[in-house]
């Protein structure tokens, strides 16, 4: 018999041919199937068979221990935990409830109710010399627990300065701040203007007492003072929106050009011929 032949098939447990109504395996004389029940389908070599067992169902594995038994979840009975297993303390999500108002301090907030501080029995002597604190006004707003300094402009610079376009302000601020650590007390800035001085922002300051020429030159600014009399010559000249300054006194010179304020700059000059 060979597998060409239609009315054969093979032995489950060695492979031989057998005839197809074969009730044992003509190879190995395995039994193929039942004498009593003539199908083709037997349960007898399922029998003969070995059963593997299926995998256990896999489970969330316990944080702290791996011998937490597995227990029905809808029993009533407790479940009993092993003595290595140890219970993480629940947090407290509960919210303290102060009592008092909330009050803001040079440390941050402080919660709780206000006290009063003690009240001095006597007053502190101050010793001879030292200089007696004053509480500030009332409305006075404190930086740092001092009082800040006054915004004083003894002498007009500031306010000559703000005459100015902004723009103009913030690009001649170095020569502005050399001009006012050399303005003396009770000097009196009348106008100034900015410009140009050998490739650098420059300003002309006209006080009471003298005219400064001041450029912005890298770690030593060119610094010009001229004092107002009749030894002084100022010369102007303009071309509708630009305008320079030139001042000789003998054989010193100074000039500053570009200035965008051709009002101001007029107004310098006539100033200070006036003045001489």
């Amino acid at each position: 018999m060979t597998s060409d032949d239609p009315n054969w098939w093979s032995c489950p447990f060695c492979g031989g041919p057998n005839p197809f109504d074969a009730a044992t395996c003509s190879q190995c004389n395995a039994q193929l199937r039942d004498s009593d029940d003539d199908d083709l389908f037997t349960t007898v070599a399922v029998d003969n068979a070995e059963v593997v067992p299926p995998d256990p169902p896999f489970g969330r594995d316990n944080m702290w221990s791996t011998a937490a038994p597995v227990a029905d979840p809808f029993s009533p009975e407790p479940v009993v935990r092993p003595a290595d297993v140890v219970d993480e303390p629940a947090e407290d999500l509960s919210v303290p409830v102060f009592d008092g108002p909330t009050v803001f301090s040079r440390t941050g907030f402080t919660t709780g109710p206000v006290q009063a501080a003690p009240a001095t029995t006597r007053p502190t002597a101050v010793p001879t010399g030292m200089p007696v604190s004053v509480p500030p006004a009332a409305g006075a707003e404190v930086f740092g627990g001092r009082m800040p300094p006054p915004l004083a402009d003894a002498n007009g610079l500031a306010a000559a300065v703000s005459r100015l376009r902004p723009e103009a302000q913030e690009e001649a601020a170095i020569p502005f701040s050399v001009c006012g650590a050399l303005l003396a007390p009770g000097e009196i800035v009348m106008v100034a203007v900015n410009g140009q001085m050998l490739g650098h922002p420059a300003i002309v300051v006209l006080t009471n007492e003298r005219v400064l020429v001041i450029n912005a030159r890298r770690w030593q600014p060119i610094v010009d003072v001229f004092a107002v009399g009749p030894e002084l010559v100022v010369r102007g000249r303009h071309d509708r929106d630009v305008a320079s300054l030139t001042f000789s006194e003998g054989a010193r010179l100074s000039t500053v050009d570009g200035i965008s304020e051709v009002g101001l700059a007029v107004e310098l000059a006539d100033r200070l011929r006036g003045s001489g």
